[in-house]
């Protein structure tokens, strides 16, 4: 077929359809698509072509998933020629191409669309920028999370460090601390532990008279509650006064 024989289609034709995608659909990054084996099966092009056609066919779609936008071919039938692998032969170019070009649609844009290729393009692209939009959020959370955590800009990582032991230590310290209660104050928690001493132990002078002697201060519900209570004598001086 000579090149003055080819079919042109001129650009922004107007009584051709609009193209079924936007000029800038690119999925060149995208190395392939899904192909619908029913579908094939099921088409004129499986049951009409010759091998040689349908081994055209198949290179033209690949060739027009890598185009922009996706899913087109350019009308030219010296690149069509090259992309459906006859080079320069654009005689034999020109056997196949009615039933290799099954399924574009020449459309106003100059270009020839395959509708097919060109909505698993859409769904591609549409999938593409979710996972990059996905990503970019995840980089942003990471970013923000490792500038709450990081240093600051006079902190030395020695400072760091101690801050975290500080904190730790901080944090087993509440979990160890057990409050008094408000009936409890610093008199009858001191008594307290006296009286328990010196049932079992030697009674130390620093602590004054002993519960069986007069003159002891510990407070008398202290002493009630405790084995001493056995040996309290009948009279003391006034208790529960403040200790030293």
């Amino acid at each position: 077929m000579a090149e003055s024989e080819n079919t042109r289609i001129a650009p922004a034709d107007t009584t051709l359809p609009p193209p079924p995608a936007p000029p800038d659909l690119d999925v060149t990054t995208l190395p392939g698509f899904m192909l619908d084996t029913v579908r094939l099966l099921g088409s004129d092009l499986w049951a009409l072509s010759t091998g040689d056609e349908f081994k055209a066919a198949v290179a033209l779609w690949c060739r027009a998933w890598h185009q922009v936008p996706a899913g087109s071919l350019p009308d030219d039938d010296r690149l069509l020629a090259s992309f459906a692998g006859y080079g320069r032969d654009l005689k034999g170019w020109g056997k196949v191409r009615a039933m290799a070009l099954h399924g574009f649609v020449p459309c106003s844009d100059g270009r020839f669309h395959h509708p097919v290729l060109t909505a698993d393009a859409l769904q591609a692209f549409q999938r593409k920028q979710a996972f990059q939009k996905k990503r970019e959020t995840d980089a942003e959370r990471l970013r923000h999370w490792r500038s709450a955590r990081s240093e600051t800009p006079n902190e030395t990582r020695a400072d760091t460090s101690l801050k975290r032991v500080s904190s730790r230590k901080e944090r087993d310290r509440d979990k160890t601390f057990t409050p008094l209660s408000p009936v409890t104050d610093d008199v009858s928690l001191v008594w307290r532990n006296r009286l328990a001493k010196g049932t079992n132990g030697p009674w130390l002078t620093s602590w004054g008279p002993k519960p069986s002697e007069p003159g002891c201060e510990a407070p008398p519900a202290l002493i009630a509650a405790s084995p001493w209570q056995t040996v309290r004598p009948e009279t003391s001086s006034s208790l529960g006064r403040q200790v030293a």
